[in-house]
Parts: C-alpha cells; structure tokens; sequence
C-alpha cells in the first residue's frame, strides 16, 4: 500500500505487554511507525501528539473501557479507523463499538495475520478518507 508521504502511523493500545510487544513486531515489519499507549488516558495524550492513521484499541483498561475511548477519540477524528479487541467480549459490546464506528471488533488471543489484514484495511480506508473525489475517480 503505497504512501509518499510519510509512514503509515499506528497507535496501539492495550495494558498487556505481550500485545504490545507482537503489534510492534508486526508495525516494523510492515514498515509502519507505532505508538503505544496502557491506559485511556495515555491513549488520547498519545493521540493528540501522534496523530495516527489507525487505533488498535483493548476495551479492558486499567482506567476506562475501550468504547469509552472510541467515543471520546470520534469527537476529535471522525473517520479514524479503530480496531477494538478484547479478550471478554459480548456480542452487545460488539454492537455498541460498531454503532460507534469501529472498523472492526476483534476477539483475543490475536491471529497476526488477520490482524496485519485488518490494519491494512483499515489504513486503506484512511487514506481514501484524505483523497479528494475527484482524485479518487480517476
């Protein structure tokens, strides 16, 4: 996926350093710069100096739950992509985090390669966010 501009940024957060640790060998194999945060307090200061093109985002955190962050984070960036995961999820927290616009609700333990997919989805989405129409018609 071609970008001139700068690497793709992904902010990655989770207060399990094992995600955390298999996401940024992920992002440096793909070439993408990460950010990673623990909390969802660290999580919107990271977003706020950042500024990614995708949010992996755990909805357990020692401080808020992930939805919570979502719908914080969709104030500032509508069309960010976020990948919500967790490891006890309901299908009615599923619903909520689509009704909230997550691109997608991921269940734990992670398959890398769905995962690295889904981010690939997902920054294709951005970038087409950021491409004028006209440009995008051609």
């Amino acid at each position: 996926m071609p970008n001139t501009t700068r690497p793709y940024r992904i902010l990655a957060v989770d207060d399990d350093p094992l995600v955390l640790r298999m996401v940024s060998h992920l992002c440096a194999d793909c070439g993408w710069k990460l950010e990673t945060a623990e909390t969802g307090e660290s999580c919107v200061e990271a977003f706020a100096r950042f500024r990614p093109d995708a949010l992996i985002l755990d909805n357990i955190l020692p401080d808020a739950t992930g939805l919570e962050i979502l719908r914080q984070l969709r104030s500032l960036d509508v069309h960010l992509p976020v990948l919500v995961v967790t490891a006890q999820g309901t299908t009615i927290t599923a619903i909520e985090a689509m009704k909230w616009g997550a691109f997608d609700y991921l269940a734990k333990p992670l398959n890398l390669s769905h995962l690295q997919r889904q981010i690939e989805r997902a920054l294709e989405v951005r970038r087409l966010t950021r491409v004028p129409v006209e440009r995008a018609l051609d």
